[in-house]
């Protein structure tokens, strides 16, 4: 605290013993004054965070999340990620049945069918893919906190 002020405020004081409780009264003036910063930063700190601020870093986090959750639900709903243990199921039937008929005219299916390697490979690991597929799309939107598209 200035002294001046403290020199001022004893000066239009009416003459008078003070006691030291009214010695005591005085620091008030003085401790108040030491905590104007203090309380001034404190108020313009919630000031500028709760009326503008926050609202600005919510805009930011949400222009800057939004395109992720958006792309994960397209995945998962359009996506062809979630029908591989359909289509591989109905590809492994598929590929019995011709390896029986080839089989019997003595062929090789991988002569008679363009990409046949390609898809019995991808036919019998698909249930390891999708599984890890699902296992990872669920650890993601329990991160982002998307709906759950994928049954």
């Amino acid at each position: 605290m200035n002294e001046n002020k403290v020199f001022a405020i004893f000066k239009k004081l009416p003459k008078t013993q003070f006691s030291k409780q009214k010695k005591l009264e005085l620091s008030i003036v003085s401790d108040l004054e030491d905590r104007y910063d203090e309380l001034q930063y404190a108020f313009d700190d919630a000031s500028y965070y709760g009326y503008e601020r926050l609202d600005d870093l919510l805009d930011e986090f949400y222009n800057a999340v939004n395109p992720i959750k958006t792309e994960i639900d397209e995945m998962a709903i359009n996506g062809n990620a979630s029908n591989l243990p359909f289509v591989a199921e109905e590809v492994k039937t598929m590929i019995a049945e011709l390896e029986q008929k080839a089989d019997e005219l003595g062929l090789n299916p991988s002569d008679l069918v363009a990409g046949y390697d390609d898809m019995k490979i991808w036919s019998d690991q698909a249930d390891s893919v999708y599984s890890n597929f699902v296992s990872k799309y669920r650890e993601t939107i329990n991160v982002t906190n998307n709906n759950d598209f994928i049954k």
